[in-house]
């Protein structure tokens, strides 16, 4: 909706917020999803003096595993949360017809 106008640019609006709408409740009820499926975790293994072997871990799988990172690392959670937030201002700034800001916060 940058560089066009009128009615098709309107149609790029409408079509931005349905899309935008959809990721955003697509990304969460995906996120939420997750914490459900079992994960793989690393058990033991032979230790990062030994030579790289596959067959030298010991791997479990676990449920909740997939969300243990942002357990044990509490910043990982920015990236989740500054996705959202980008197509939130993303979706705020296209109805504003604030074309670059939108871009911008597309990048996110």
């Amino acid at each position: 909706a940058c560089k066009s106008e009128g009615a098709l640019a309107a149609r790029a609006r409408a079509a931005s917020a349905v899309a935008g709408i959809a990721l955003i409740v697509l990304f969460a009820a995906d996120g939420a999803a997750a914490g459900l499926l079992p994960g793989y975790a690393v058990q033991s293994f032979a230790g990062t003096e030994a030579a790289s072997n596959p067959l030298a871990k010991v791997v479990v799988r676990e449920a909740g595993e997939l969300l243990d990172n942002y357990a044990r690392y509490h910043w990982m959670m920015l990236t989740p949360a500054l996705g959202l937030l980008g197509t939130a201002g993303a979706l705020a700034t296209t109805r504003r017809r604030r074309a670059v800001l939108s871009f911008t916060c597309s990048s996110l």
